[in-house]
């Protein structure tokens, strides 16, 4: 036996039980306390086991004196150690971090692959699909949210549900015992639709761009960042902290009031996993509230809650083989992932926060930017938008003439949803397909415009012009 125990006798239920404190260190999140409950409930004597990661232990109720080499035995099965967390700020575990770089390692390699092989050019020909590729994309960004934010966030909400109506159910089949995810996923579609159709309404109102988008843009990289480190174990300190609803939140949804399962309540906490702070799903509502359209802003969300229903439809197998050091293994490789989206959604807002780099040797000569020309006294500057960005970039015009920008779709993702309010364009523009946006830059400088999320921008200069 490891670690120190507390027992005292419970004289408000029973006073013949006992309540006893195990400290249980490697605990990250509710599916841990999910994990933890059920095998110490499994150990001869244990009437219930009331786990809390925050606290690092598990408050053991049992009729007699606790077998803790069982429990020790049960809880190291499970992945976890019976023993008090230390919680330092870094891990001193050289597994993990043996874990960790190679993980960064891959990620590096991938981004290199993915750069040097054009293989982004896939995404652009898969943009040109009927619907546009935006929506795609949606479904494919819920796809990754579903293994690793909506994992760590979700995934305890889940197996928690399952679990119970295993339980109660034990007669169920196989495929029955997909209900209560099925219908954990059909409240969460739903719930997201009829959620992001009122994000879209509100956006109509209010139009987040600039410094606001920026700002939220960061908010979003720390979350995804927090929960990317506790998927690693790199902090056992920042691991205590947790962004998961109450336990008796989830205890209650996959209970019951009577102590059952019930489709309704695994519905409407699907629908509320909305409000759970994941950094993807954070991401989506941005560019939902950005495209000030219930029936687009709507439809997005739907998709990619329809895009993490397969992984979360998948959560209790892979529970089942996330166990142990194994499992520890594969939720290291998820959080390095995570962090990287983090320190993209990072950099992406302080792009949007501060100022754009700088002008181009172009502007600096006093010259506009050749997809410029000159019809009927207008600017005209040609610019193309694919799913990876903007070309040119920017563009170099005279100020105080009209320009007539002609949007160019030669692909479709996020980039297609463009923020222009600093070139004086109100709304959004939609360069789902080729389109055209006018405006005049009275005074000389530079100008930006952006995708809804922050991941693209591009940018006016406007110089004097030069007679002679």
């Amino acid at each position: 036996m490891t670690g120190p125990t507390k027992q005292r006798r419970n004289a408000s239920k029973n006073s013949q039980d006992i309540i006893q404190a195990v400290p249980i260190a490697g605990m990250t999140c509710t599916a841990c306390e999910v994990r933890v409950s059920r095998a110490i409930q499994r150990v001869p004597g244990v009437l219930a086991a009331r786990v809390s990661a925050k606290a690092g232990e598990a408050l053991v109720v049992c009729s007699g004196p606790l077998d803790m080499d069982a429990v020790t035995r049960v809880v190291e099965k499970a992945g976890y150690r019976v023993a008090e967390d230390n919680r330092r700020w870094l891990s001193r575990d050289s597994k993990l971090w043996r874990d960790v770089a190679l993980a960064v390692a891959c990620v590096v390699l991938a981004v290199l692959v993915w750069r040097v092989t054009g293989l982004s050019a896939v995404g652009d020909s898969l943009s040109r699909s009927a619907l546009g590729g935006n929506l795609l994309f949606v479904v494919l960004l819920g796809v990754a949210a579903s293994v690793s934010t909506c994992m760590a966030l979700v995934g305890g909400i889940v197996m928690g549900i399952s679990a119970r109506f295993a339980q109660t159910h034990p007669e169920a089949t196989p495929a029955q015992r997909l209900r209560p995810q099925a219908m954990f996923n059909l409240g969460r579609v739903v719930g997201f639709a009829l959620l992001g159709a009122l994000v879209g309404a509100l956006g109509g109102a209010i139009n987040v761009n600039g410094i606001a988008l920026g700002l939220l843009m960061v908010v979003v990289a720390v979350v995804m960042g927090i929960l990317g480190v506790k998927l690693t174990g790199m902090s056992p300190r920042l691991a205590t902290y947790s962004f998961t609803l109450p336990s008796s939140w989830t205890s209650w949804m996959y209970n019951g009031t009577d102590g059952s399962y019930k489709d309704s309540s695994a519905m409407l906490m699907g629908a509320a996993s909305f409000f759970l702070p994941c950094g993807f799903t954070q991401a989506v509502q941005v560019y939902a509230l950005s495209t000030g359209s219930p029936l687009q802003a709507g439809l997005t969300m739907a998709l990619f809650a329809v895009g993490t229903t397969p992984g979360l439809m998948g959560v209790g197998a892979l529970s089942g083989i996330a166990k142990g050091e194994r499992g520890a293994r594969i939720f290291r490789w998820v959080g390095v992932v995570v962090i990287a989206f983090a320190a993209l959604n990072l950099s992406n807002g302080f792009a949007l926060i501060g100022p754009f780099d700088g002008t181009s040797a172009t502007a600096q000569a006093g010259t506009r930017t050749s997809n410029v020309t000159d019809v009927d006294g207008v600017q005209v500057a040609r610019v193309e938008v694919s799913a990876s960005g903007y070309s040119p970039s920017q563009t170099v015009v005279y100020a105080d003439e009209p320009v007539k920008w002609e949007i160019v779709a030669t692909g479709f993702g996020c980039a297609s949803i463009i923020n222009a309010t600093d070139l004086g364009v109100s709304g959004t523009v939609q360069a789902t397909s080729d389109t055209t946006a006018e405006f005049t830059l009275a005074e000389p400088g530079t100008y930006t415009y952006h995708c809804a999320m922050g991941m693209y921008q591009g940018s006016f200069v406007a110089i004097d012009r030069v007679n002679g």
